[in-house]
């Protein structure tokens, strides 16, 4: 199934696309069309490294990709990828759409 082999190419190769041109892209795309179980799996995927979810927050469709990534974690590898997000708010801070990510990060740390 092509779905199944393009999923598990990104999970296994979810630092070159994060870092990639394109990534982010790919990222946001295959999360919206994923089904639930799917999105898990991807969002996961990004978080097993600690590079790729600021990498993903600092480009135009990278940050819309870690909304998804938050939005598909449960509740305790959500705080995960937010704390993961948070240690590098410098990072994020410097960026247009980081600043973005860190401002949602950051006001919807203050609802909860």
């Amino acid at each position: 199934d092509q779905r199944y082999r393009l999923i598990r190419t990104i999970e296994r190769n979810a630092r070159s696309i994060s870092l990639s041109t394109s990534g982010g892209a790919v990222v946001r795309a295959a999360l919206a069309y994923a089904p639930s179980e799917d999105k898990v799996w991807i969002a996961r995927a990004m978080l097993q490294d600690p590079m790729v979810l600021p990498s993903l927050a600092t480009s135009r469709h990278g940050s819309a990709a870690v909304v998804q990534v938050l939005q598909a974690l449960e509740s305790q590898e959500r705080e995960q990828a937010c704390a993961l997000l948070l240690e590098h708010g410098d990072v994020l801070d410097a960026s247009n759409f980081g600043h973005v990510v860190l401002e949602r990060l950051l006001c919807g740390s203050r609802t909860a």
